[in-house]
């Protein structure tokens, strides 16, 4: 895991990496979770997405999907995505924790918990 430090002037289209550094190796723990960057890249969003439909369905709910916070994955017999996101439930903003299963090869996927961790904001 690395972390980088850009000075930006949006003004002058300036962008320069001004320090660049390791900040964690999460290769020696195998089965481990790990932080994935940028968490709403669309294949996120898109298990997000899947998340919310099956809460809905199972709950007769209405969420709305607005943004992933954070995604963490494991490798398990396929992978294990844990997701924080924020989803809008009658116009206010709640944040939920969501655990999906994956296993690509069997085209298998399953919400194995959703839950609300923060309550509303509008």
């Amino acid at each position: 895991i690395y972390e980088a430090k850009i000075w930006v002037k949006e003004w002058e289209d300036f962008q320069k990496v001004v320090e660049f550094k390791l900040v964690g190796d999460d290769s020696a723990n195998p089965g481990g979770i790990i932080s994935v960057p940028f968490p709403n890249r669309p294949e996120f969003q898109d298990l997000a997405r899947f998340a919310i439909q099956d809460y809905n369905k199972k709950e007769n709910a209405h969420l709305e999907f607005v943004e992933n916070l954070n995604v963490k994955e494991q490798v398990v017999a396929g992978m294990m995505y844990y997701i924080t996101l924020v989803a809008t439930d009658a116009g206010y903003k709640k944040i939920y924790k969501t655990k999906i299963w994956v296993k690509e090869w069997e085209n298998f996927k399953e919400v194995q918990e959703f839950k609300q961790i923060v309550y509303a904001t509008k």
